[in-house]
């Protein structure tokens, strides 16, 4: 498809949206209680379109649950990545910790 055929597709799907009345919602309850229990889908359905379909929906979506779960990991391991690692190795070095050394790849 050719850059000017998309641009003038999403011209036209824009054009048939018609904002919500102000002060409303343009979105349902549903819509945020499937984006609370099926995040992974959402995130995906959400990247697909920023990068073009690039990406997959669905490889997004298993990226985002391989992210939640190195999140977890790292948190079980004692590092809040919250605060990045600058913070964290500020906090090793006070305490006197050496940071984890991580082994590549996914082997226990």
């Amino acid at each position: 498809m050719s850059s000017n055929n998309s641009t003038l597709n999403f011209e036209v799907a824009q054009s048939k949206k018609q904002p919500p009345p102000q002060g409303q919602w343009s979105t349902g309850l549903l819509d945020c209680l499937f984006t609370c229990f099926c995040p992974c889908i959402t995130f995906g359905q959400i990247a697909e379109i920023v990068d073009r379909g690039t990406t997959s929906c669905v490889v997004a979506g298993m990226i985002y649950h391989v992210l939640g779960s190195e999140y977890r990991e790292l948190k079980n391991q004692g590092i809040d990545p919250s605060i990045g690692w600058q913070a964290n190795a500020e906090e090793w070095n006070r305490e006197g910790v050496v940071p984890p050394i991580i082994k590549p790849g996914m082997a226990r």
